[in-house]
């Protein structure tokens, strides 16, 4: 298993998005962890690419996949093939 550990600083003044890619476009190992930072001032969400399940808390019974302000920072763990944990300071 290679284990990756990264951490991504997104400086965009504007809405940004991350995907999480399918195991057929990229696959990582089970257990590689990879930290989010939003350092600018545009919300940074979360996105599931093609047949990528994401496990995440909810808020009000949506999915919390967009990180809550500047200097927030999310964590997106792999769990299993095209399963990702995403958790951290997150909102919907």
């Amino acid at each position: 298993m290679t284990t990756v550990y990264k951490v991504l600083g997104q400086s965009n003044p504007s809405a940004n998005t991350v995907t999480i890619p399918p195991d057929s476009t990229y696959s990582y190992g089970i257990g590689a962890s990879i930290d989010f930072q939003q350092l600018g001032a545009g919300q940074t969400s979360f996105v599931a690419g093609a047949g990528v399940t994401f496990q995440a808390a909810s808020v009000n019974g949506t999915a919390a996949l967009k990180l809550r302000g500047q200097y927030s920072v999310a964590t997106a763990l792999k769990v299993a093939a095209n399963t990702w944990a995403i958790f951290g300071d997150l909102t919907n």
